[in-house]
């Protein structure tokens, strides 16, 4: 975990050691673009690094496709349900990490839409891609009259694949749960409720579906996680800045469906090859998952790296100190550039913990002296420790410092829990 100002070198500083350590070690990789010019810094990583041949850029109007629920539809064990958390994990994005009613009730009917959906589409052997899920929604009956008209039936996308999913399996109890979903109870939901879900519905998938972006999603497949696991760097070269919204889901399914894949795998050191997730302004791609995925990512050989410029950030994106604590807690090593954020910096200095020290003092008392002792606990790092460090440029001859703290580690001759280590910028 990596904090800093803007401004602080942290992009520069130690994110830079580290990715080049990564490449310079034949890591596979994963990178998250937020800014614009994130592809281009990974572009100069590679070939600084003799890596240029591994690097994949997946891009608007560049030559990789990833057709991403085919992709996995077709994985070993592979289930429905599985491909609807996928775009439930995809779609939390727009919505509040801390539920209400409101957010489960969106929840629930997304997931009965993308569930009967996808059925829909494997029971009538028609692709399932994010552009036939949003033509079933824009094919849905909006009242019980329409689904009983059979004018309006014989033109109907979804009254097509009901056709087809019931000569393929006439006697299936889900095609028949599938029929019932579509022609009776979308129809008779109350109208506000399935305009909000609609809408909500429409947010995601007419954004992935559309013109180049739907290319990229919806079409052929020529590049997969599998790729990195070979050792390929995939820059999802979609920027937040640029796309907004839609760069964030196109980020949130490559790395969700990395770390399936990482979960599928079997890692052995020394044989197995080391990977890295790269997510710079990492809390515009929190995922539900990440802490969990981020107890266990150790032991399958990936290093997570996740930029940040402060604490605030992230519990806006987790909705919690708990949840943003539990996946701090898995984050071992930890760079804290400068920092003018009183939460960040309070933070770090709780988490370094405090010190015992011993003040001496010698007492005369009606002539005689004594020699008393005084125990004390103060900040092992103080919070002022992080408002003065070198922030690179050439005013502090291009380093930058960073104060480290990794957990169970002891630095120097002093035993101290952390350490200000300096980085020369590039």
């Amino acid at each position: 975990m990596i904090f800093g100002s803007n401004g602080s070198g942290k992009s520069s500083g130690s994110a830079a050691l580290l990715a080049r350590k990564y490449l310079a070690n034949q890591f596979g990789g994963l990178v998250l673009c937020a800014k614009t010019d994130e592809a281009d810094r990974w572009r100069s990583y590679l070939r600084q690094t003799g890596r240029e041949q591994d690097g994949r850029f997946f891009s608007v109007g560049g030559e990789y496709r990833f057709n991403f629920l085919e992709h996995e539809a077709n994985q070993r064990r592979a289930q429905v349900e599985n491909l609807v958390n996928l775009l439930i994990g995809v779609a939390r994005v727009r919505r509040s990490k801390i539920p209400d009613e409101k957010t489960v009730f969106w929840t629930q009917e997304q997931k009965k839409f993308f569930r009967n959906g996808l059925s829909l589409l494997m029971f009538a052997k028609e692709p399932a891609n994010v552009r036939n899920l949003y033509r079933i929604l824009r094919s849905c009956p909006e009242t019980a009259r329409d689904a009983e008209n059979e004018r309006w039936q014989e033109d109907n996308y979804v009254c097509a694949l009901l056709s087809r999913a019931i000569t393929n399996a006439p006697q299936n109890l889900d095609v028949s749960e599938i029929e019932a979903y579509y022609l009776r109870d979308w129809p008779t939901m109350r109208e506000s409720e399935r305009s909000l879900v609609k809408a909500d519905l429409t947010g995601l998938l007419d954004g992935l579906s559309r013109g180049d972006i739907g290319d990229l999603f919806s079409t052929t497949t020529n590049l997969t996680p599998n790729d990195i696991l070979n050792g390929a760097v995939v820059v999802v070269d979609i920027p937040e800045r640029e796309f907004l919204e839609i760069g964030q889901y196109c980020a949130l399914i490559w790395l969700q469906l990395l770390q399936r894949a990482i979960d599928r795998r079997q890692y052995k050191e020394p044989e197995g090859r080391p990977l890295f997730i790269w997510q710079d302004e990492c809390h515009l791609f929190a995922s539900d998952r990440d802490s969990v995925f981020q107890a266990t990512c150790r032991s399958k050989g990936v290093s997570v790296v996740r930029i940040c410029q402060n604490y605030p950030l992230l519990h806006l994106a987790y909705g919690s100190k708990e949840a943003v604590d539990s996946l701090l807690g898995n984050c071992t090593t930890k760079f804290f550039h400068r920092n003018d954020c009183p939460e960040t910096n309070t933070w770090a200095t709780k988490l370094i913990a405090k010190e015992l020290s011993f003040e001496h003092s010698i007492g005369d008392s009606d002539g005689k002296r004594s020699i008393n002792v005084h125990r004390r606990e103060e900040d092992s790092c103080r919070a002022s420790e992080f408002l003065a460090l070198k922030d690179g440029g050439k005013v502090n001859r291009y380093l930058v410092q960073a104060i480290v703290f990794q957990s169970g580690r002891s630095w120097l001759k002093d035993k101290r829990r952390w350490i200000v280590s300096e980085f020369r910028q590039q």
